[in-house]
């Protein structure tokens, strides 16, 4: 299986936001949508990618008073967001064991997926782990049948 058939599967659409949002829109929005992460768009060209964890370690060193503060002061998503030129991506042809190294050794949980340079979709780590359960599952029902077939 690779990037392309998670999409199929799941869904393309993606959840954007642009760098001069605020964190709270951000905040706002993948709460509403009950997701981790959101792309950050420019007139249909990716910027960057904001998660969860980026907003978490922004507000680290920052004591409980002072981060509802900060959340609903003018803090935009430009100052924790990770960079183009950062970004991990995957192509559409990528297999999910690729894609599963590949947010491990970066240790992410989202991971844009490109194909010609374009954004067809995201995929998480989520997805990923269940995208290998199928196949094996599949591999396990195949293997079964073989052994119990009368050959």
């Amino acid at each position: 299986m690779v990037a392309r058939d998670m999409i199929k599967k799941k869904g393309s659409e993606v959840f954007s936001i642009t760098k001069n949002d605020r964190i709270c829109e951000g905040l706002s929005l993948m709460n509403k949508k009950n997701i981790g992460a959101l792309i950050v768009m420019d007139n249909d060209e990716i910027q960057g990618i904001v998660s969860e964890r980026d907003i978490l370690r922004f507000y680290q060193s920052t004591s409980c008073s002072d981060i509802v503060l900060k959340i609903n002061s003018s803090v935009k998503i430009s100052e924790i967001m990770t960079t183009s030129n950062n970004l991990i991506t995957g192509q559409a042809d990528c297999d999910i064991n690729t894609l599963m190294d590949k947010m491990a050794d970066n240790h992410i949980r989202h991971i844009p997926i490109l194909e010609k340079d374009k954004l067809i979709g995201m995929v998480s780590m989520r997805d990923v782990v269940k995208a290998i359960l199928f196949v094996e599952k599949r591999k396990k029902r195949i293997l079964e049948e073989y052994i119990t077939s009368s050959y």
